[in-house]
């Protein structure tokens, strides 16, 4: 039991490169779903892993290194997949293009502070846990990105007759992924906000 949410975190890795092979190639119409179906099914192991080791104290020191690696590595492998499809295929308007660059810029420049800042806190013997803000911008996202992933879907294999409800779905998902990126940006200040004392420290 001890090893289930190592276990459920390594599989999660896993699923990353088999991902990006559907997400990437066109061997079956039905691609862009598995690649949907993975990323949410790695998504469902962020969330059982890191249940299982609170409600079991099942926290290990590899679990602490590999979880937030795993977690970075699915949704970088998510958002590269919304550029990738945008470029090739200009599901959405070209501007939305650019503004998925900057959410993507956003989203990795956010992480990197932060994780800086955990590491500088280590160095030093406190260890600084996910706060809420956090943890609400990585469950919509791992929300919103599979929306649109399974929206693109729905476009491509349609031959881009976008009907209501296709519309609507798409706004809906974008939408979302913006609340996500607003999210980002909050909880990235809020962290240096709160930690701020560690530089001011030697």
């Amino acid at each position: 039991m001890k090893n289930v949410p190592n276990i459920l975190t390594t599989i999660r890795i896993i699923l990353v490169p088999l991902f990006l092979v559907f997400a990437f190639t066109t061997f079956t119409e039905y691609n862009l779903y598995i690649a949907f179906g993975l990323f949410v099914l790695g998504a469902l192991t962020d969330f059982l892993d890191g249940y299982i080791a609170r409600k079991y104290n099942l926290v290990s020191n590899i679990g602490k290194f590999l979880d937030p690696i795993a977690d970075k590595i699915l949704m970088l492998a998510g958002l590269l997949v919304l550029l990738y499809i945008q470029f090739m295929y200009e599901v959405f308007p070209f501007a939305f293009t650019y503004v998925t660059i900057i959410s993507i810029f956003i989203i990795l420049a956010r992480d990197y502070m932060v994780d800086v800042i955990r590491q500088i806190s280590s160095s030093r013997g406190h260890v600084i846990p996910a706060d809420i803000f956090g943890k609400l911008k990585t469950f919509v996202q791992d929300i919103a990105v599979p929306m649109i992933i399974f929206y693109f879907a729905l476009v491509i294999n349609s031959g881009f007759a976008i009907d209501g409800f296709i519309f609507i779905y798409g706004i809906i998902s974008y939408s979302l992924f913006l609340v996500g990126v607003v999210l980002t940006i909050f909880s990235g200040i809020n962290y240096f906000v709160k930690n701020r004392e560690i530089f001011k420290q030697e």
